[in-house]
C-alpha cells in the first residue's frame, strides 16, 4: 500500500512537471509567432497570439500592453476596455499605464470629463516626464475642443515644464493669444449700459 502511494505521489509530481513544460513550450512558440505577427503587422494575429499567451502567462504585463495597444489600433474599444480590466485584475499592483489607456479611449468616445478624470490620474502617478508632457498635449488639445482657453493655456505651461520644445512653446503662444481673443470677445458681447438723458435715450440715433 505504502509503495503504490509513493507511486502515486511520483506519477503526479511527473504530470504537474511535464505540464508546465508543455505550458512553457507553448508560450515560447507563442512569442516567436507574435514576434513575426509585429513585423507584419497583423494586428488580428498579435490580438490572438497576446490573448493567448496571457492565458497562460497572465503576469506578463508586457504582452497586456500589447494587446491592448492592438485592439485601440484597431478602434475596438469595448473589447479594449475588457482587456484593461483582465489586466487590472491579473497584474497586483495594476499598472499604472493602464489609467492612460483609459484617457485615450474615453476620449475617442467623446467622453472628455472621463479622459480629464484618467490622463490626470496618470500623471499623479509620476510617470517619465515625457509621457506625462505629452498627457499634458492631450489635456490642452481637449480643452480646446471645449472652448476652455485658460485651462488650455494652463495644460500648455505643464507640458512645457515636463518636457521643453519649441513646438510646445509654439502651442502655448497660440494658447495665450485664444485666451486674449476669448477675453475681448467676451467683453465686446456684453451689454452695454444705456444712458438717458432727459427721458430720451442717448444711443437713440439724432
Amino acid at each position: 500500500m505504502e509503495i503504490s502511494y509513493r507511486l502515486v505521489i511520483f506519477g503526479l509530481a511527473l504530470w504537474f512537471c511535464g505540464s508546465h513544460s508543455l505550458r512553457g513550450a507553448d508560450v515560447s512558440q507563442l512569442r516567436k509567432q507574435l514576434v513575426v505577427a509585429e513585423k507584419a503587422d497583423d494586428r488580428a494575429a498579435i490580438i490572438e497570439l497576446s490573448r493567448r499567451i496571457v492565458a497562460i502567462a497572465p503576469n506578463d504585463t508586457a504582452i497586456w500592453e500589447k494587446l491592448a495597444h492592438a485592439q485601440f489600433a484597431i478602434e475596438d474599444y469595448d473589447r479594449c476596455e475588457q482587456t484593461l480590466q483582465a489586466w487590472q485584475k491579473a497584474i497586483k499592483p495594476p499598472p499604472t499605464v493602464i489609467e492612460d489607456f483609459r484617457g485615450d479611449i474615453a476620449v475617442k468616445i467623446h467622453d472628455y470629463p472621463a479622459a480629464e478624470r484618467h490622463w490626470l490620474a496618470f500623471i499623479a502617478t509620476k510617470p517619465p516626464p515625457v509621457h506625462a508632457a505629452v498627457d499634458y498635449d492631450n489635456l490642452a488639445d481637449l480643452c480646446v475642443e471645449q472652448s476652455r482657453w485658460t485651462d488650455n493655456l494652463n495644460y500648455r505651461s505643464k507640458a512645457i515644464a515636463s518636457k521643453d520644445s519649441v513646438t510646445r512653446r509654439v502651442y502655448r503662444a497660440c494658447a495665450f493669444a485664444d485666451r486674449e481673443i476669448s477675453k475681448r470677445l467676451r467683453a465686446f458681447a456684453r451689454p452695454r449700459a444705456v444712458v438717458h438723458v432727459g427721458g430720451a435715450s442717448a444711443a437713440r440715433a439724432r
